[in-house]
């Protein structure tokens, strides 16, 4: 049996189990990224952590904005990135019938509400006596479950007070956004879920995000997640090609400084090596055509191990703060992973980029086309290529780009939204 495959089956098996106070919820499919990665208890630290959180504190609180019938969600899943409530606001700015519920995370604070939530833990625990996992792991998933109870006891008189005809989320892949789309599935108010990276086939390690869909329409940035989704039994009728969220603001003019850029890979399966291989790479490329590189971690990681920079060849490590206009204005081309979207990104901001086709997961290399390398010799002939021909070099990305996204994304989704006003 697979990495996948094992996933798939504790997802099962947990949806099986009808939480006290979660019943109507698949709780499994809404943990399937948690569970993907060991429920992510690498501590007991974490573990009691997050049982603090899900019983005595809140986590998160809750900030509203705007008015109107439309309801833009973005939860604690994503506390570290400031850059992708960025994005979702972006698109809720486009409709002026819109408002957005924000949960942001804060300091444990004791909460009486969070407090009662302690009661569930022997029934809880007692439910998970026959799942596959140890304690601290089980300890964990109890803290996960409690902070589910708050926040949906938190958005439940959020849409009794405001009564939405959308309920559009970040994505439905994650913890909160799942059980969100789940509730409303209950209350019969429609969702959509936004595109968040770019939702991949299932590999040996890893299955696809398509398998935890519940919202009624995926919000797909364009004709390659559609394909996709349809292969991974999604009706296409529940398929809207949206494009890119927020505005991309395009690249005028490919800078002609000695310096180009290497983007991280986040936390995948051998993350380590993947992002190893990559810097190897870049101390090559930097050598052999005498420039520096410029270093984009993937947004909100911290890597624990060491990479192999050189210190004459690299000029510095962006943080979190920098976006991807502003690297793409400063650096020649970029070498980025195959287990991140920030490739296509790139491609869709006129940047010059390339997919390093690694040894371990290869989630969207398939669609890269010529883009893409495997070598140091590879990634040299290309960079080559792309300074001598950049007519070639500019038609093979038009395509990729094509592919990918759909244009005029402001204008999809204003028609899309407008159905629901």
């Amino acid at each position: 049996m697979t990495k996948a495959d094992k996933s798939r089956e504790l997802i099962a098996l947990i949806d099986s189990k009808k939480f006290v106070g979660l019943k109507p919820y698949k709780i499994g499919t809404a943990f399937g990224g948690h569970i993907s990665a060991g429920l992510g208890a690498t501590s007991w630290r974490s573990s009691f952590f997050a049982l603090l959180c899900g019983w005595i504190f809140r986590g998160f609180e809750i900030e509203y904005s705007g008015t109107g019938p439309l309801l833009f969600i973005y939860s604690p899943s994503y506390t570290k990135v400031e850059l992708h409530k960025q994005n979702l606001c972006k698109i809720a700015n486009i409709i002026p019938n819109s408002r957005t519920l924000i949960g942001q995370p804060r300091r444990p604070k004791l909460d009486t509400k969070g407090f009662f939530t302690v009661f569930y833990f022997p029934l809880w625990l007692l439910q998970m006596l026959r799942l596959p996992f140890n304690f601290k792991q089980k300890l964990f998933l109890i803290g996960q479950l409690g902070q589910c109870k708050n926040w949906l006891s938190l958005f439940l008189d959020e849409i009794n007070r405001t009564k939405p005809t959308l309920v559009t989320l970040y994505s439905d892949s994650r913890m909160y956004e799942n059980i969100t789309a789940q509730c409303c599935r209950g209350k019969c108010i429609p969702t959509a879920t936004l595109q968040h990276g770019m939702y991949s086939e299932p590999t040996v390690n890893s299955f696809s995000g398509f398998e935890l869909f519940v919202s009624d329409t995926l919000l797909a940035w364009g004709e390659y997640t559609k394909e996709c989704a349809i292969r991974s039994k999604i009706a296409p009728e529940r398929i809207y090609k949206a494009g890119l969220m927020g505005v991309v603001e395009k690249v005028a003019e490919i800078p002609d400084l000695p310096v180009f850029g290497v983007m991280l890979s986040g936390a995948v399966e051998h993350a380590e090596q993947i992002n190893t291989e990559l810097i190897v790479v870049a101390n090559e490329v930097a050598n052999k055509f005498n420039l520096r590189y410029i270093v984009r971690p993937h947004p909100g990681e911290e890597y624990p191990y060491p990479l192999p920079y050189q210190e004459k060849l690299m000029e510095y490590v962006c943080d979190d703060n920098t976006s991807l206009q502003q690297l793409a204005n400063s650096v020649r081309f970029f070498i980025s992973p195959s287990t991140s979207t920030v490739a296509f990104d790139l491609i869709h901001m006129g940047a010059v980029s390339f997919m390093h086709n690694n040894s371990y997961e290869n989630f969207f290399s398939s669609c890269f086309g010529k883009l893409n390398f495997k070598s140091i010799c590879d990634i040299i002939a290309l960079v080559r290529w792309s300074s001598e021909f950049r007519g070639e070099y500019e038609t093979e990305a038009a395509i990729i780009d094509k592919y990918v996204f759909t244009s005029n994304e402001k204008q999809s989704y204003q028609l899309f939204f407008e159905n629901y006003l």
